[in-house]
């Protein structure tokens, strides 16, 4: 392993696209290995939150979800981008809200990450609700959202993880963080 600690120099930066969920930036970087320039692409992204929610009765609640990238449903938390000037706790409080109809419980921070330190530049917070409650029949979607709203129990949680329905890296992460996920049989082997 080398121990060259120069650093990247970032030569000048562009813009590129913005799709107003995220924007493409170019910046032409100085490789201190050996001095070539490279164009690099970065997303450039708000940072976004998502909800590990727990009901009284020890339900998680999930939302399932068509994603474009993939082409597929997937079972995910809830969650989204926080907004400006926006707290992470309240926009975890938002979102769950607006996702699942669900409200209340003890909050507690589990984390964040990075949501793709390739050549993203925002990150993810994790958040746990224990004690959730539907309190709001109607859901506050955005006009490209389509949710369906699950409750699992921690079998049906940790089957769904098993079987591939849970696929979202951010979604395993903030698992991670509560559940013991290398006890699950099967988890993770192709």
């Amino acid at each position: 392993m080398s121990n060259n600690t120069s650093k990247w120099v970032c030569i000048r930066t562009e813009e590129g696209a913005d799709s107003g969920l995220f924007s493409i930036r170019y910046d032409y970087m100085r490789n201190p290995r050996n001095g070539e320039v490279f164009r690099m692409a970065v997303v450039e992204s708000k940072d976004a939150v998502n909800v590990l929610p727990i009901t009284p009765e020890g339900k998680i609640i999930m939302v399932k979800q068509y994603r474009f990238g993939i082409g597929e449903d997937t079972l995910e938390l809830p969650g989204g981008l926080i907004e400006k000037g926006e707290e992470q706790e309240t926009a975890g409080r938002r979102e769950l809200r607006e996702e699942t109809g669900y409200t209340g419980g003890k909050w507690t921070y589990l984390g964040d990450i990075q949501s793709n330190p390739v050549f993203m530049n925002s990150k993810i917070f994790h958040w746990m609700a224990e004690g959730v409650t539907e309190t709001e029949v109607r859901l506050h979607l955005d006009a490209g959202e389509h949710i369906e709203v699950l409750a699992l129990d921690k079998e049906q949680l940790f089957e769904a993880l098993r079987l591939g329905k849970i696929k979202h890296p951010h979604v395993i992460s903030a698992l991670s963080r509560v559940y013991s996920l290398h006890e699950i049989p099967g988890f993770g082997k192709a």
